[in-house]
């Protein structure tokens, strides 16, 4: 027995002496971090050598049982693979793939890996690693955010999982720390914008969820998952979001114009009508916002004499903003114009008079638009058609007269060709802007061509016909 004493006191030492080599390539590795930062501007070949030696030593390091346990060797890691994923040297393009998910991991590793004797962590300069996943974090983000600007859908909902994957780490060691959760959220948020963009509706149910779950006091994701389920056409669980908003904020004003979209969305007209006159008297402050969901409320619903009352107090509540005023005075033109439509077909001769009136009417709300936005150009058509409709009108009359009414018939020919030609002049002015847009609609295009076509060959203008043929025949 004697004879093995040595042996044991050989085995021991050898054990120590692996155990002290571990720890010794730890501080190896932090004297390679100190000459890559001295030497990265005045020599890049040494300072990137020397972050590739504490690379090896900090990756054999996180292996051994000696040192696994320590917070300082997964935090030196850290700091190496951080190092690796930021620096811009084209000679650590190999190395950078991956490094910061490692060095997001590893500083994870160096929050909890290590205990007190009282049970508590025992972690290795704890500030500075919030800060550096503070850093990797929005990192994940910036490239998700690039990848959600490039379509690249996939991509962007793995890196904003990342990024929230960096503040989990955080707040499993800080639960309280509300503004972890609130970061968590908006990444949760973004994934579901990108899942939408990706046509994934469903996955981007379960990440606008998780946004609400996640910062349950913040209004705006419980509203966006409101407006995402009504946008998936699930009209159950849209109100079901709303009530379970309302029972978290009371009421509020963006809700409330929401369960009037998601009312007429569901059909139920009676509810939506109430909802808005409720939400006028109970938000006075965005009443406009309620007008103009009285307007659409009656369109959809059929009412053109109410949707014209309510456009009137639209326009006289937008009168600051001409972007609403336009489209506000071109459905006034349109329902104008269909009312007149509708009073042709019951008697056209009795009725006349009213007609007169709508379509007066209606000319005013289309050259209304035409003046707040002069490339507004649905407009030109409606006042086109408008004259056309005269002209033909006049047409229609001089073909039911005897045959030897000839100067009568000329007369009404004559006139009906005041009218085509103020129609020309108008689609003309139409057309040109419309084809000077950057973003021209082909549909609408065809549409000038095809009525100035026609119009050019009641005028009988051949040079004008053939010259709009000649493009017609260009566009196809």
């Amino acid at each position: 027995m004697k004879t093995l004493r040595p042996f044991f006191a050989l085995c021991f030492l050898a054990l120590n002496l692996v155990s002290f080599a571990q720890d010794a390539a730890v501080l190896t590795a932090w004297e390679h971090l100190n000459t890559f930062k001295r030497e990265r501007e005045p020599n890049e070949q040494v300072a990137i050598d020397a972050l590739l030696e504490a690379k090896k030593e900090m990756d054999a390091a996180a292996k051994h049982e000696s040192t696994i346990a320590k917070s300082k060797t997964w935090k030196r890691r850290g700091d190496v693979y951080w190092l690796l994923g930021t620096d811009p040297s084209p000679r650590l393009v190999l190395a950078r793939k991956g490094a910061l998910d490692t060095a997001m991991f590893s500083y994870g590793k160096a929050l909890v890996v290590e205990l007190k004797s009282n049970g508590k962590p025992k972690v290795e300069e704890p500030d500075e690693i919030l800060n550096r996943m503070l850093s990797i974090g929005a990192r994940f983000a910036e490239t998700a955010q690039k990848n959600l600007k490039a379509k690249k859908f996939q991509e962007s909902i793995q890196e904003f999982g990342l990024a929230k994957v960096a503040m989990q780490i955080l707040a499993t060691q800080d639960p309280e720390n509300n503004s972890l959760r609130r970061q968590m959220a908006y990444y949760s948020y973004y994934q579901s914008v990108a899942a939408t963009e990706g046509q994934k509706i469903e996955d981007a149910l379960v990440f606008a969820q998780s946004a609400v779950d996640l910062s349950p006091e913040d209004t705006a994701f419980a509203i966006a998952f409101v407006k995402l389920n009504i946008f998936a056409q699930k009209m159950p669980q849209a109100q079901a979001a709303i009530d379970a908003a309302k029972t978290r904020f009371g009421s509020l004003a963006d809700l409330a114009l929401i369960e009037v979209k998601l009312a007429m969305e569901s059909g139920n007209m009676e509810k939506a009508g109430a909802l808005i006159e409720k939400g006028k008297v109970d938000f006075p402050k965005l009443k406009t916002e309620f007008i103009l969901e009285e307007v659409n409320f009656y369109l959809n619903s059929g009412n053109d004499e109410k949707a014209l009352d309510a456009i009137e107090q639209a326009i006289a509540a937008f009168t600051a903003d001409p972007a609403i005023l336009l489209v506000l005075n071109f459905n006034k033109g349109v329902i104008n114009d269909q009312i007149a439509e509708n009073l042709e077909k019951k008697d056209p001769k009795a009725l006349a008079t009213q007609i007169a009136e709508r379509r007066a009417a209606a000319k005013i709300g289309y050259e209304k638009t035409i003046e707040l936005d002069p490339n507004y150009t649905a407009a030109y058509l409606q006042l086109a058609n408008a004259e056309i409709i005269k002209a033909n009108a006049l047409i229609k009359k001089a073909n039911e007269l005897d045959l030897n009414k000839v100067k009568e018939y000329e007369a009404l020919k004559n006139e009906a060709k005041v009218f085509f030609a103020n129609s020309a002049g108008i689609l003309e002015t139409g057309y040109a802007n419309e084809k000077a847009k950057p973003d021209a609609d082909p549909n609408r295009i065809d549409t000038f061509q095809k009525t100035l076509f026609q119009v050019y060959s009641k005028l009988e203008d051949a040079a004008k016909r053939n010259a709009i043929k000649a493009e017609m025949e260009g566009t196809k």
